[in-house]
């Protein structure tokens, strides 16, 4: 249930970006998960932004807690005028 509703946190941060400053068409967003990993990855058709000079504000930093927390992986792949994919793996926690 935690994994679930970080990852609604997740997506609700990254659309929140998207929408303020990508100035995007297009939004794909998929989740496949088995018994070992769930895998979110989010794209969009934006201006994207060149990753290693733009301000890591608080979003993201949020983002980057929640996988670390959860001993995930993340990668954002970005260029300016290329627009924006985050792809995170995250170990399947799995409740009886």
């Amino acid at each position: 249930y935690e994994q679930k509703i970080m990852l609604f946190r997740i997506i609700q941060e990254l659309s929140s970006n998207t929408f303020k400053y990508a100035k995007a068409n297009k939004v794909e967003i998929k989740i496949e998960f088995n018994s070992k990993e769930i895998s979110l990855r989010y794209k969009d058709d934006g201006i994207g932004f060149e990753f290693s000079t733009v301000r890591k504000g608080i979003g993201l930093k949020s983002i980057l807690a929640r996988v670390e927390f959860y001993n995930g992986k993340l990668l954002i792949n970005t260029k300016p005028g290329k627009g924006t994919e985050v792809m995170i793996n995250l170990p399947f926690e799995q409740t009886l």
